[in-house]
C-alpha cells in the first residue's frame, strides 16, 4: 500500500514507489508487558502446582503387572517321532501379531474375567453401584448401550481392554501381557491368568487337531483293515485255485517238490556212481587173488569162516610139508581141501561183485525215474510260472496294504494319546511371572506436577502477550515522501 501527497497533482503519479518498513518485534515492550501482568502468570502457576499436587494426592493409583512370554514352536514329546530342528521352530513377525490376537481375542477373555474375579468387581463391572445419571441420560439419548441389557462378561469387556495391553518388544519373540488395575495384588494375578489361558488355549487346539487327527485315522484304519482282508483273501482264494499252496519255508508246495526231486536225483547219482567204482575194484581184487582184502566180502560171516578154515589148513600143510613130501596122499588132501576154500572165497567175491552191478543197476533205474520226475515236474512248475508271477504281485499288494495298516495304526494310536494326555506342550512358555508391584504406575506425581506447572507458566504468559498485542492495535506504517 502507498500514501499520496495533496500537492502532488495528476502529473505526478508516475512518481517512484518508496519501500514500507515492517514494524519489528519489540523485546523490551514483551518484557515490559509480562512484568507489568505478572501476578496472572505467577497466580496461575502457583494454582497449576497447587492443582496438579492436589490430584496426584487425591487420585486413586494404578499399578501395572508384567507377564512374559516366549514364544517357541515345542518338539514333540511322543517316542518315535522326529524332533523338530532350531531352523523350523522360528517365528517370523506375523505369527507373532497372530499370537497376539489370540491373547486379546474375546474367548480368551471371557475365561481370564471368569477366573479373576472381574464380575462384581466396581473398577471393571459397570452396574456393581448401580447406574449414574450421566449414564442413564448417554443411555437414554442412544449413545450409550444399555448395561442391563448386556451379559455380565460383555459389561467388563470394555474395561478389561482398556486395563489390558499385549505387545512384541522389536526383533523378539516374547509377549509383554500388562494389566492394569488399582488392586496390584489383582493385576499380577491378571497378568499371570492370561498367560495361562493363553497357554491353556494353544494345548486345547493341539488336543483339538490330535482329536480331529485320530477321527480321521480312525476311518482310514477302518477302510485299510477291510482292504487287507480282502487283499489277503483274494492272495488264498487264487493260491487253492492254481494249486500255489505254500509250504515248509514260505515256498509253495510245486517248487518244494522240485527242490526235493532234484535232491534224491543228485543222491541217486552218488549211489549208482558208488556201486559202480565198488564193483570195479572188486574185480580187481579178485583177478589179483585178494579176495579176502576186499572190506565187503570180508566182512561176510561165512568168508570169515573160509578165511579162519584156510588159515587152520595153511598151517597144517606146513606142518606136514616138514616130513611128508608133496605126493603124499596127506599133502596133497590137504592141498585139495586149500583150493576148495579159495574157490569158495573167490565164489563169495564174485557174489559180492554182482551184487554191487545189482545196486549199480538200481540205483541207475531209479536214476531214470527220478530224472523222468524232475522233468515232469520242471513242466509243472513252468505252467505256473504266470500264476506264480500273478501270485506275488497280489501278495505284494497285500504286503504294501499291511505296512499302510500299520503306519496308520501308529499314527492312530499317537494322535489317541495326545488327544487324552494332559500334558500337550505349547508352542509358548511362561519365562517371567507378574509378582504385585510396589509403585504405581499412574499417577506419576513429579511428571505430572512439573509438566503441569510448566504448561501453566506458558500459557498464561501466551495469554499476557495475546492480550496485550490485541489492546495495542496494529503498529503504525512508514509513509513514503515524494521525490
Amino acid at each position: 500500500m502507498r500514501v499520496e501527497s495533496p500537492a502532488q497533482g495528476q502529473g505526478a503519479q508516475s512518481a517512484p514507489r518508496q519501500p514500507v518498513q515492517d514494524a519489528e518485534i519489540d523485546l523490551g515492550g514483551i518484557g515490559h508487558a509480562l512484568w507489568k501482568n505478572r501476578n496472572w502468570v505467577i497466580g496461575a502457576t502457583v494454582l497449576a502446582l497447587a492443582g496438579s499436587a492436589v490430584f496426584v494426592n487425591v487420585v486413586k493409583p494404578r499399578y501395572t503387572a508384567e507377564t512374559r512370554v516366549l514364544l517357541e514352536l515345542q518338539t514333540s514329546f511322543m517316542p518315535g517321532e522326529d524332533v523338530k530342528s532350531e531352523a523350523a521352530g522360528a517365528l517370523d513377525p506375523e505369527a507373532v501379531g497372530s499370537q497376539i490376537q489370540l491373547v486379546t481375542s474375546r474367548d480368551v477373555a471371557r475365561r481370564a474375567i471368569k477366573q479373576i474375579g472381574l464380575l462384581g468387581n466396581s473398577e471393571f463391572d459397570p452396574m456393581t453401584g448401580g447406574m449414574g445419571a450421566l449414564s442413564r441420560m448417554l443411555v437414554l439419548l442412544g449413545i450409550k448401550r444399555d448395561p442391563s441389557q448386556m451379559s455380565p462378561e460383555d459389561r467388563v469387556f470394555e474395561t478389561y481392554y482398556e486395563k489390558l495391553q499385549v505387545f512384541s518388544p522389536p526383533k523378539t519373540r516374547v509377549l509383554n501381557i500388562e494389566f492394569q488395575a488399582r488392586d496390584p495384588d489383582l493385576a499380577a494375578k491378571a497378568a499371570n491368568t492370561i498367560a495361562s489361558i493363553y497357554l491353556d488355549f494353544q494345548q486345547d487346539a493341539k488336543r483339538a487337531n490330535a482329536r480331529s487327527a485320530a477321527a480321521s485315522l480312525g476311518t482310514i484304519v477302518g477302510d485299510l483293515k477291510t482292504k487287507v482282508a480282502s487283499a489277503e483273501s483274494k492272495v488264498e482264494d487264487f493260491r487253492a485255485q492254481t494249486g500255489l499252496l505254500v509250504g515248509t519255508n514260505n515256498t509253495t508246495i510245486n517248487a518244494q517238490q522240485l527242490g526235493e526231486v532234484n535232491t534224491e536225483l543228485a543222491r541217486a547219482r552218488t549211489s549208482q556212481a558208488d556201486a559202480q567204482a565198488k564193483a570195479k575194484l572188486l574185480r580187481e581184487m579178485l583177478k589179483q587173488g585178494r579176495v579176502g582184502e576186499i572190506p565187503d566180502v570180508a566182512n561176510n560171516d561165512l568168508v570169515r569162516r573160509i578165511s579162519e578154515q584156510r588159515v587152520t589148513l595153511k598151517a597144517q600143510l606146513a606142518l606136514e610139508s616138514r616130513t611128508l613130501l608133496p605126493g603124499h596122499p596127506r599133502i596133497k588132501e590137504l592141498s585139495a581141501q586149500l583150493a576148495d576154500l579159495d574157490n569158495e572165497l573167490r565164489v563169495a567175491g564174485e557174489k559180492a561183485a554182482r551184487t554191487l552191478d545189482n545196486d549199480a543197476k538200481i540205483a541207475g533205474q531209479r536214476l531214470q525215474n527220478l530224472q523222468s520226475s524232475l522233468d515232469q515236474q520242471k513242466k509243472v512248475v513252468g505252467a505256473l510260472s504266470a500264476d506264480e508271477v500273478k501270485l506275488r504281485e497280489l501278495e505284494r499288494t497285500a504286503k504294501s496294504l499291511k505296512d499302510d495298516l500299520e503306519a496308520a495304526t501308529t499314527k492312530y494310536q499317537q494322535a489317541l494319546a495326545r488327544e487324552n494326555s494332559k500334558s500337550t506342550p505349547a508352542d509358548a512358555r511362561i519365562i517371567s511371572r507378574a509378582v504385585a508391584p510396589q509403585i504405581p504406575s499412574f499417577p506419576k506425581k513429579i511428571p505430572i506436577i512439573g509438566f503441569s506447572t510448566l504448561a501453566a507458566m506458558l500459557l498464561s504468559a501466551a495469554f499476557v502477550l495475546a492480550r496485550e498485542l490485541l489492546r495495542e492495535g496494529p503498529a503504525p506504517r512508514a509513509v513514503a515522501a515524494p521525490v
